[in-house]
């Protein structure tokens, strides 16, 4: 995996490029760095949530986040969204 700041890359052992998908990576706008969780990708960056399948690229749901803080729970099966006194939970 290759994180641009245009795109997220998958590049096969042959070293082509299996998939891309594209984003607007901004280091100022980072509320969660994207992390895997098992094969796929979990990342917020400037409002827009996502969780990207790591096979294909394909998002398995996306969408606008303004969360403060985001936690993994125990056997990465949700993620919890807080914003102020508010507290959201997303299926992984």
């Amino acid at each position: 995996m290759v994180f641009g700041s245009k795109q997220i890359v998958r590049v096969g052992s042959d070293g082509k490029v299996q998939w891309s998908h594209k984003w607007k990576w901004d280091r100022f706008k980072v509320a969660l760095v994207p992390k895997y969780v098992g094969q796929n990708i979990l990342y917020c960056v400037d409002w827009t949530f996502a969780y990207i399948d790591g096979t294909t690229g394909q998002p398995k749901w996306m969408g606008k986040e303004k969360a403060d803080a985001f936690f993994l729970l125990p056997g990465n099966k949700l993620v919890i969204a807080i914003e102020g006194k508010e507290i959201r939970a997303y299926p992984l």
